[in-house]
């Protein structure tokens, strides 16, 4: 699927996609052998002193991803 020109693109911001991508509980521990999740907080930054951003990529071809 290509983003023609003029297309409008919506972004989420979040800490998890499970179950599409593993779980990362914010411990700072091994993936896998923690049990008990600590909240995470996004900030997105805006304003004069300056802003997030997102770079997208320009790829020759599309790698698919199967949804569960």
């Amino acid at each position: 699927m290509a983003v023609e020109p003029g297309a409008q693109l919506r972004l989420s911001i979040m800490s998890a996609a499970f179950p599409l991508l593993a779980r990362n509980l914010n411990t700072g521990g091994r993936l896998g052998s923690e049990a008990t999740p600590i909240g995470a907080h996004q900030v997105v930054f805006h304003g004069a002193a300056g802003s997030s951003f997102v770079t997208l990529p320009i790829v020759e071809k599309v790698h698919e991803i199967e949804t569960p």
